[in-house]
């Protein structure tokens, strides 16, 4: 596939695998990075058409990997669902119903569903991978924020006036406010990995991954960006490239297989 770096995006990553779409001709692959292996699914596309949303996931009670995605036809502005089956290895047409209002970007994958921020409101919409059946969630008490997963679970960052400064929550039974990163302004992405020593990794801008120390309310910089290297930028912070982060664990799942 004859493409440059800026016409991929990573739609998600689940059990090894990820999920690579091919932005301007709606092309999808599922790619393994430990054994580098790759397979490209049938196409959907029409030269008349674009990608609104979309997200890639795994039902564990019949091993099933698949992909989500609302393909929208420019002639008419109609919007469809489309879903790949690792069982089916084929695409098929869903409902949308009346969760579709804005473009929600790519979605975040835990227990078992897509999660999706819907615009400004302080609503989640989701849709369940196994009942493929669309639903919502009401934001927790902060301010409108960014939807992510930490330790599995889903979680929202929240910016609050008061405190002038971010709040991480999670859903498990409940919405459970797990830190707070306060007096500070910058935008910031969902956190990306919480460790045991009190630290968590978060996506800074569209260009840097930052750690943040829960101890001591102190940020350190990764200083590192593999594509600024290869087009020659001095430093990351002149990289105009805006990157896309995910969490990877290494498996030997092949896609072949699928």
């Amino acid at each position: 596939m004859n493409a440059t770096l800026t016409e991929y995006r990573i739609v998600g990553s689940c059990n090894g695998l990820l999920c690579i779409l091919h932005y301007q001709n709606i092309i999808f692959q599922l790619w393994n990075p430990s054994t580098r292996i790759s397979k490209k699914l049938p196409e959907i596309s029409n030269p008349n058409s674009g990608v609104w949303n979309f997200g890639f996931g795994w039902v564990e009670s019949t091993n099933e990997y698949k992909v989500f995605v609302t393909v929208v036809h420019y002639y008419d502005n109609s919007k469809v669902g489309k879903v790949y089956s690792s069982k089916t290895k084929s695409w098929k047409t869903i409902e949308l119903s009346g969760y579709l209002r804005v473009s929600w970007g790519r979605g975040v994958f835990a227990g078992g569903k897509l999660y999706w921020k819907n615009g400004h409101d302080k609503v989640i919409i989701f849709w369940d991978l196994k009942s493929e059946v669309f639903g919502r969630i009401e934001h927790p008490f902060d301010q409108d924020g960014f939807v992510g997963v930490l330790g599995g679970f889903l979680c929202v960052l929240c910016f609050n006036y008061q405190i002038r400064g971010f709040r991480v929550w999670v859903m498990k039974e409940s919405w459970e406010k797990v830190v707070t990163l306060s007096h500070l302004l910058e935008l910031l992405q969902p956190p990306l990995v919480k460790g045991l020593n009190g630290e968590i990794l978060v996506n800074y801008g569209s260009t840097v991954v930052v750690v943040y120390d829960c101890r001591d309310n102190v940020f350190r910089n990764l200083k590192y960006c593999s594509y600024c290297e290869d087009t020659g930028f001095s430093s990351y912070e002149n990289c105009v490239h805006s990157l896309s982060y995910q969490v990877y664990v290494e498996s030997l799942v092949s896609p072949e297989d699928l």
